[in-house]
């Protein structure tokens, strides 16, 4: 398992991450990046996702224009 965190400060709600892994990222009512509710934590912007999606939630990542999603 990884945990992946959106910044909502730095997110503009472009929709690459959500286009490049919708089974992690989805925008949200704000327009923003939100993780699914599947994998979601104490919050829309947190959670924790199995090893099968991180390198999709990765690449999503290091997509973001903004760097606006962290995965640990």
């Amino acid at each position: 398992m990884a945990k992946v965190k959106v910044n909502h400060d730095a997110c503009v709600g472009c929709g690459v991450c959500a286009s490049m892994c919708p089974d992690v990222f989805v925008l949200g009512p704000s327009g923003k990046a939100i993780i699914v509710e599947q994998y979601r934590g104490a919050s829309e912007a947190e959670g924790e996702i199995p090893d099968d999606l991180v390198d999709c939630a990765r690449s999503a990542a290091d997509s973001c224009p903004q760097q606006a999603i962290t995965v640990e």
